[in-house]
């Protein structure tokens, strides 16, 4: 220290530097980086010379931070012992590496020869089964050829035999030795198997039949689907040439009738009238010629015989179907009126009869089995029903829990899907059941409702599928925080928080997810991101800082305050690392913001300068670390 003090002498060509500790913050600084060495070097292995070197480098760095006269000569110590230390490591590595080679390369030959030898020894073995194989097929040959000579002999010598039907010994089921044996009970017993027998036969008829009787029936209905279209047409020009000739007849019999001088002939009146009835609805038309009123052309279409004929046929259906349904034969009744002519009963109207039905049976309810007979007559009749009757053949198929009928009927596209059905049966699923939230998504995705398609992906955990088909529907920031609020958990926040837009930037800023979580009472939720960030070292973040700090100093959005708040949030719930390190960031991009501006700092900037500090301060007590805060704050000063 003496010889650091004295005068510079005329023939050195550098300036003397002064002593390093000139004054008591000096003296107090190096005891207390002595004592920081003594108690890092009490904590780890003293024969561990990375640690040693690691402690005594970050000692080195504080000197030199502490020492602004010596900083760049000490700074040039530092980096020439880092790299002969780096050399020397590298020179071990390489050392380690060329030793390995040489043994490797030294087992060469003995490994060559041993492969040589494996290969002698599978060439012999290969040889022997060869010759095995070869032995065992002439063995196989006289085998098959002795077997062949005994069996043509055999057929020539021994005369074939009459087979002889066998006869079941066993015991009847059912029935006793006494019963087996008496006469009229075996008699019974095979009345009631015929009586079986004639049943499954004649179900076999009318139940079943193969899948080609079933398409010859689809194409004969097709033909005579055909066919009526046909006769329609053919119906329809006759009632209109039906309706021309009988507007002929009136208007020649109003002009025989009519008393008033004649200027025209009845030609002349038929086709004036013709050509009105052309351009003019013949319908609800009365005609008024010569001064007498006529029967408009709607009396000729209440006179159709075909019409009252379809009329008695309803009725004569709708009456069956009562039948049907007080004799309690309500599977028959629910086939009947799900195939009724143009829908009459395929009503809510006849839904709510079956609905109201309390039958103590075994089996499915009423209700359930007309609104399968409703779905099973889709395909043929080609009409979807209602979207209210859609909700209703829903809800009674989860009341009475059939997952399968319901997933029969989304599948086979029998419903008129609607977003309200997907909620009910959203709604229905109280966990994370997999069918019912997959048929809900499909309803979703028919509705384009894209907000719930995303929200049923989230309810099954697929986090990453719903960011990626929320990307692909042009999601905003405002859905993503709607989504995150309605659903809160680490992964759906991280992967948001992770989000980037077009740009290369943050879609949403951390501190904007943040604040969400917190007021959806998340907080936990978004101390986890938080920590997460935090544990993001600068290897990933491909910069000095770690996740957090980046994020704090990525977002534009959050302003000071609010992120004092959320430093608040974060030792109330016991982060304190994070809230330290967190505070720091926001005090840095405080001192930047206000470094910007050209007036310097304002009263309001010291005022929130002076309360981080003070914030810092206090969390660096709470945490054990008093000391190091104070000579932080004594560099600062």
């Amino acid at each position: 220290m003496s010889r650091s003090s004295s005068p510079p002498s005329p023939n050195t060509r550098y300036s003397v530097l002064p002593p390093v500790a000139k004054s008591d913050v000096d003296r107090v600084f190096l005891r207390e980086l002595q004592q920081y060495m003594d108690n890092e070097m009490a904590q780890i292995d003293s024969t561990d010379h990375k640690q040693r070197y690691i402690i005594h480098s970050a000692a080195f760095s504080r000197l030199i931070d502490h020492v602004h006269a010596y900083k760049p000569l000490l700074t040039r110590v530092k980096k020439e012992y880092e790299d002969v230390v780096n050399a020397i490591e590298r020179g071990k590595s390489e050392a380690n590496y060329l030793n390995d080679k040489i043994q490797s390369i030294a087992q060469e030959p003995s490994t060559l020869r041993n492969y040589r030898r494996r290969h002698d020894e599978l060439a012999k073995r290969i040889e022997v089964i060869r010759a095995d194989n070869d032995k065992l097929k002439k063995e196989l040959r006289e085998l098959k050829a002795a077997k062949k000579l005994s069996i043509a002999t055999e057929q020539q010598a021994a005369p074939v035999e009459k087979r002889k039907p066998k006869t079941d010994s066993r015991k009847i089921p059912g029935l006793t030795l006494e019963e087996s044996t008496h006469i009229p009970t075996l008699q019974r017993e095979l009345n009631k198997v015929e009586n079986n027998i004639k049943e499954l036969s004649l179900s076999k008829k009318s139940k079943f039949s193969d899948k080609q009787h079933k398409e010859d029936l689809k194409e004969k209905l097709t033909r005579k689907v055909g066919e009526r279209d046909l006769l329609q047409q053919r119906n329809s020009w006759l009632i209109a040439k039906q309706k021309r000739l009988k507007v002929a007849h009136d208007a020649a019999m109003s002009y025989m009738n009519s008393k008033e001088p004649q200027y025209k002939t009845i030609a002349d009146v038929i086709i004036m009238v013709l050509s009105k009835s052309k351009t003019v609805p013949v319908e609800n038309q009365t005609f008024i010629i010569g001064g007498d009123k006529h029967l408009t052309s709607s009396h000729i279409e209440d006179d159709d015989p075909s019409k009252e004929k379809e009329a008695e046929m309803i009725l004569e259906y709708i009456e069956r179907f009562n039948e049907l349904f007080e004799d309690g034969k309500y599977e028959e009744a629910a086939i009947h009126a799900s195939n009724s002519p143009k829908g009459i009963l395929r009503t809510m109207e006849t839904m709510s009869r079956f609905k109201c039905v309390n039958a103590n049976r075994e089996g499915r309810s009423p209700w359930l089995a007309f609104c399968d007979a409703i779905m099973s007559s889709v395909l043929a009749l080609g009409v979807k029903p209602s979207d209210t009757m859609s909700l209703e053949c829903v809800s009674c198929a989860l009341s009475e829990n059939r997952l399968d009928l319901l997933s029969h009927w989304i599948a086979q596209d029998r419903l008129t899907v609607t977003e309200k059905l997907g909620d009910m049966i959203s709604d229905h699923c109280k966990g994370r059941n997999r069918t019912y939230l997959d048929m809900a998504e499909t309803i979703y995705r028919h509705c384009l409702a894209h907000n719930k398609v995303v929200n049923v992906m989230v309810r099954q955990g697929m986090y990453r599928r719903a960011i990626d088909y929320a990307t692909e529907k042009g999601f905003t920031a405002a859905d993503y925080m709607q989504l995150l609020t309605t659903h809160p958990s680490y992964q759906l926040g991280y992967a948001i928080s992770e989000m980037k837009d077009e740009s290369g930037m943050r879609l949403i800023p951390a501190g904007t997810v943040t604040r969400g979580l917190i007021s959806a009472d998340s907080h936990d939720i978004a101390m986890q991101i938080l920590q997460k960030l935090f544990l993001k070292g600068p290897e990933e973040t491909g910069s000095e800082n770690n996740g957090l700090k980046m994020a704090v100093y990525n977002d534009h959005v959050t302003s000071i305050s609010q992120w004092h708040d959320i430093v608040g949030v974060a030792q109330q719930y016991g982060y304190e690392e994070v809230a330290i390190d967190l505070l720091a960031a926001v005090t840095v991009q405080k001192i930047i913001k206000v470094a910007r501006e050209p007036s310097g700092l304002s009263e309001k900037s010291t005022s929130e300068l002076n309360f981080s500090s003070a914030t810092s301060s206090r969390a660096r007590q709470e945490t054990g670390t008093t000391r190091q805060a104070s000579s932080i704050t004594e560099q600062t000063e």
